[in-house]
């Protein structure tokens, strides 16, 4: 990233729009990571999950769970002291559920950052060849104009008293 850059100025004033595309796309990298490590791990503790669907259903106060191993089965019934199926292939639901989504984020995420590559519009205008910078007139201001902005206003004295004890 160009210093330059880091100072960018938007047209509404804001200050510093390129740190934080920047940071954004940092943000965004270790997102990336991240997704790809739970979506490593997850598909592992996936395959060791048992085979079949699990359907709630309703019952007083509770549910009763039931478990189809194929689509051609029918529906077993899961006694209660056999709980630890039932927690295994509700795992097993939550899992895939996870998967979808992580993956889902993962790809949206990798556009995000090939289009981040090529920089912000911020940034265009250092970017571009010297001999253009006469040329141009940037919607964004460079790092010298915002320097040389910021010191031409004059300072005004806030409201802070070291003597005083409260703020």
């Amino acid at each position: 990233m160009n210093i330059d850059n880091i100072f960018a100025t938007s047209a509404s004033g804001s200050p510093a729009n390129e740190l934080t595309s920047a940071l954004d796309t940092r943000q965004n990298l270790l997102r990336i990571d991240y997704l790809q490590a739970v979506i490593s791990k997850y598909k592992k503790d996936l395959l060791k999950c048992p085979e079949g669907h699990l359907k709630a259903v309703p019952h007083g106060t509770g549910f009763e769970y039931y478990q189809r191993r194929t689509s051609a089965d029918k529906w077993e019934y899961i006694h209660s002291k056999n709980r630890t199926i039932v927690r295994r292939l509700g795992q097993k639901v939550y899992l895939k559920r996870l998967l979808a989504s992580a993956e889902k984020e993962l790809q949206a995420r990798l556009a995000l950052a090939s289009v981040l590559d090529k920089g912000t519009i911020e940034s265009l205008f250092m970017s571009m060849p010297k001999s253009y910078h006469g040329l141009i007139h940037p919607i964004a201001e460079t790092s010298q104009e915002f320097y040389e902005r910021w010191m031409a206003e004059e300072y005004e004295p806030g409201f802070f008293r070291p003597d005083e004890k409260f703020y």
